[in-house]
This record gives C-alpha cells, sequence and structure tokens, in this order.
C-alpha cells in the first residue's frame, strides 16, 4: 500500500459461516415439512432477499472500510510530510521534498512543482522530475493560461483521465499542446491570517506508470499540497522576520550613529545656560541641532531635512558637516554658503533652518524657510519673524538676519515644526500658542527643566504618538 500503508479492503468479507447458516435453514425446512412448489417458492424468494441484504450490508462495509483506509493514508501523509518538511527553511527545499513525495505516491514518471513569482503574475518550474533543463529554465505559465494556470487562477485541481475527451464546461481558454493524455494539477494554496487562501503554485504530475491518475490519487496529492503551502508560506514568513530583524539592527546602529552625531543635550557656563532636545518618530530622522560655544559667544542651529527615514538622516549629516566646516564664518553668510553646497548636491532634498548667535549679550537670528524662533524675556514670548527660503532649492534666498539685546535670564527657543504641528486624540495641533503659554509658566525654571516640561507636555498631548521628529534647541544668558 501506498505511503507504508499496509492495510487493505480487498480481503474483507462476511463470515462463511453466515452463508453455510442460510444453505442449513433452506434445506431443514424443504426436508422437515415437505413443501410444496409453492411454499418452496415462497421460501426461495425469502432467502434471496436475504442474501442481497447480506451482500449489500457487506458492501456497505467495504466501502465504509475503503473510507477509513484512504483517509488513514491521507492523514499518515500529512503527518510524515509535516515531519519533514517541519525542519526546512527554504521554500527550494520545501518544493524538492514535495515533489519527491508525490512522485513516489502516485508514480508520475514527468513531474514539477511551479511557484509564482514575485510579479504574481506568472509562474516558473523551482524543482521537476523527468523535464529536460532547458525546458525547466525557460518555461513560464503565466495566471489562467492552461493547464496550470488555469489551476492557479480558480484555485481548484484538475484531474485529466484523457485530453482528448476534456469535458466541454472545462471553460479552459484554449487546450494548447499537451504530449500527456493524462495528467494531475493541484494548487498549492496557503492560508492566510484573515482565513483566505493564497495561490502560491501548483503540482503537476503526468504520465502515471500504471495508467490514468484516479480520484485517490487526487485526494493524497491535494493533502501533500496543502502541506506544501503551510510550509511554504511559513519559510517566507520567517525569510521576512529575518531581514527585518537584520534591517532593525541596521537602523538601530544608524540610530546611534545620528545621536552621537549630536551634541550634548545639556551644556551649562558661567556665561551660558544651553538646553536641546531630538527625538525621532522614527528610528532615524531629518532633524538636527547643534551648538558651538568660545570665548565670543555661543552659535545655535537647528534643521530639518525634507522627508523621512534613512535618506533624510544621511542628508542631515552632510549639512552638519557643512555647518561644522563654517565656524569661521560670519553669520550673514552662513546660509548663502550652505545653499551653494546644497544645491551641488541636493537632489530632491532640501532643508529648514534657523540660525542663532549670541555675543556681548546681542542675539543675531537668521532664518531659512523654518519656523521662527522665540525670545523669552522676563517671562514674556516674542515671536521672531519668519524669513527666507529653503536652503537647497533655490539660487537666490534672503539670509538677512535680525538682531536685539538680551539681559541675563532671557532665552531664545528654535524649534522644528513637529513640535508645533503634534496632533492630540481629537486631531488638535499642539500649536505655537500653547507652547508659548507652557514655557511662559515655567520660564523662570532651568533649561534641563523646561525641556523636561516641554517633552511630556508634548507626549502627553500626543498619547505618545509622533508623526514627525520632535526636536528643540533653548540658549539662555545667564
Amino acid at each position: 500500500m501506498r505511503g507504508g500503508i499496509i492495510l487493505s479492503c480487498e480481503s474483507m468479507s462476511l463470515p462463511g459461516f453466515v452463508q453455510s447458516k442460510l444453505k442449513e435453514i433452506e434445506d431443514f425446512l424443504d426436508e422437515r415439512w415437505r413443501l410444496s412448489d409453492g411454499s418452496r417458492k415462497v421460501v426461495g424468494e425469502v432467502m434471496k432477499m436475504v442474501r442481497e441484504l447480506v451482500e449489500f450490508e457487506e458492501s456497505e462495509i467495504r466501502a465504509m472500510v475503503k473510507d477509513v483506509i484512504d483517509a488513514y493514508e491521507e492523514l499518515f501523509i500529512f503527518h510524515t510530510i509535516n515531519e519533514t518538511l517541519a525542519s526546512l527553511l527554504d521554500e527550494n527545499e520545501v518544493s524538492r521534498v514535495v515533489l519527491e513525495k508525490a512522485v513516489s505516491i502516485v508514480k508520475a514518471r514527468r513531474a514539477s512543482v511551479m511557484l509564482l513569482d514575485e510579479t504574481g503574475e506568472k509562474m516558473r518550474i523551482v524543482h521537476a522530475r523527468g523535464i529536460p533543463d532547458q525546458i525547466v529554465r525557460s518555461v513560464e505559465v503565466r495566471v489562467g493560461d492552461p493547464y496550470a494556470g488555469w489551476v492557479l487562477e480558480k484555485r481548484k485541481p484538475l484531474l485529466v483521465e484523457d485530453i482528448d475527451r476534456l469535458p466541454e464546461n472545462l471553460k479552459l481558454p484554449s487546450r494548447g499542446k499537451y504530449s500527456s493524455r493524462s495528467f494531475l494539477i493541484v494548487p498549492i494554496l496557503a492560508r492566510d491570517m484573515k482565513g483566505e487562501d493564497t495561490p502560491l503554485g501548483v503540482i503537476n504530475l503526468a504520465d502515471r506508470e500504471d495508467g490514468v491518475f484516479t480520484a485517490g490519487d487526487l485526494k493524497l496529492v491535494l493533502a501533500l499540497a496543502r502541506a506544501a503551502g503551510a510550509f511554504i508560506l511559513n519559510t517566507r514568513l520567517m525569510k521576512e522576520m529575518r531581514k527585518n530583524e537584520i534591517l532593525r539592527h541596521e537602523l538601530e546602529i544608524a540610530a546611534s550613529i545620528q545621536r552621537s552625531m549630536l551634541p550634548s543635550g545639556y551644556y551649562r557656563d558661567r556665561r551660558f545656560e544651553i538646553a536641546g532636545f531630538c527625538q525621532p518618530a522614527g528610528y532615524v530622522g531629518g532633524d538636527y541641532f547643534d551648538y558651538t560655544v568660545d570665548e565670543n559667544g555661543v552659535r545655535a542651529i537647528i534643521g530639518d531635512v525634507s522627508g523621512h527615514g534613512l535618506g533624510a538622516a544621511l542628508y542631515m549629516s552632510t549639512f552638519r558637516s557643512f555647518f561644522r566646516a563654517l565656524k569661521e564664518t560670519e553669520i550673514h553668510e552662513i546660509f548663502d554658503v550652505l545653499n551653494r553646497l546644497l544645491l551641488e548636491d541636493s537632489g530632491e532634498m532640501f532643508v529648514t533652518s534657523a540660525l542663532a548667535e549670541v555675543e556681548n549679550g546681542v542675539l543675531r537670528v537668521s532664518v531659512a524657510g523654518h519656523p521662527p524662533p522665540i525670545v523669552f524675556r522676563n517671562g514674556r514670548a516674542e515671536v521672531l519673524k519668519r524669513g527666507g527660503l529653503p536652503l537647497g532649492v533655490f539660487e537666490n534666498i534672503d539670509s538677512s538676519v535680525e538682531e536685539m539685546e538680551l539681559e541675563g535670564g532671557n532665552f531664545v527657543l528654535l524649534y522644528t515644526d513637529g513640535l508645533v504641528d503634534v496632533k492630540g486624540k481629537n486631531g488638535e495641533r499642539f500649536g505655537t500658542d500653547r507652547l508659548v503659554e507652557l514655557i511662559e509658566r515655567n520660564w523662570n525654571k532651568d533649561l534641563k527643566e523646561i525641556t523636561d516640561v516641554i517633552k511630556d507636555s508634548v507626549m502627553e498631548f500626543s498619547e505618545g504618538v509622533l508623526d514627525d521628529d520632535l526636536t528643540f534647541l533653548m540658549v539662555r544668558i545667564l
């Protein structure tokens, strides 16, 4: 029996003594009561009915036993193939094992496993038996094409006993050319999380060694196809998980590198207090802040690259390098130089930025398409004018500088739009007014405390969900 099963319903029959007892009863009645011809005829008819009933029950038993054996064989195949496939982590290996098992079960001389390619529009042979290599390499079957493509499209198996006598209701687009008269094609399906069958490919079997393919063959190959679908999908999911894990690890490295490019989040000496915060919406982001302190004073900058993710992060690292190289450049020239450099290398990206410089109690500010800085003097806020164009887009930009005097305790806030555009659960923006009111209530605290107040308020407002990078920087005169 196939698959190692040795049960058979051919040896099953009712016990012989039942038939012999029926004959003894008939002889006894005839001898004891010397039946008349009419009575003997009646008894004969009754005994005939009894024999027919016995034969009927025997055929029913045979059918039941056959169903049990078929079910057992199907379960046996499913169990053994699952044990084998459970250790495989590659869909090509799964396909190879399934093909070998199918060929051994139904004794097909020619067979193949075809899987959908990444486009989901056509199938290619991944493993084959009895098929020339040049055909294996060249064959492509589009979804819907006869016969394998039709099976995949309809998600139904096709059992053909004689290709010349295909039923007219099969509705294949074309019968095409096929060298085998009898063949069996079964779809490989995988059930997704929604409980729907996703088509992955087909198992093709042709040229059965001892005749035509049967309904029994179909049931067994369907069991194989179900196992194949489950394990192929599983290997793909595991492969995707490994890729995601590698990507996650690489993003964590990129995030670590990006964090290392930012200066300390808090600085204080006898002249200045500086506090900065940057929280990307993802692993990495396009926001950036930086500052330098020397004997003359403080220069601070904040920037926001268009877009998100690794591309924005890489572009921002370029922007940082350019800015660091311009430490000796006058503030009114910095954005002009940065703009020329970015135009040479920007592609489709651009940067908005705000630059502040504090020297001898004088604040100088230049803005390039960025939210304007806010100055806090004696607890009252003053929003500076918005100016300039983004960097890396136009050849000519407005790099004018705005000046004002600051006293001890006054400070300037630079921020990206992710701070004021963050939304609450009802879709309302955090907004500039809310930000100003929050800082005015806490302006006399040190900048480290104000940083925590802003950060905690924004995260509470947004319920921890950031759609954009969150970045701000404050510089206070002491």
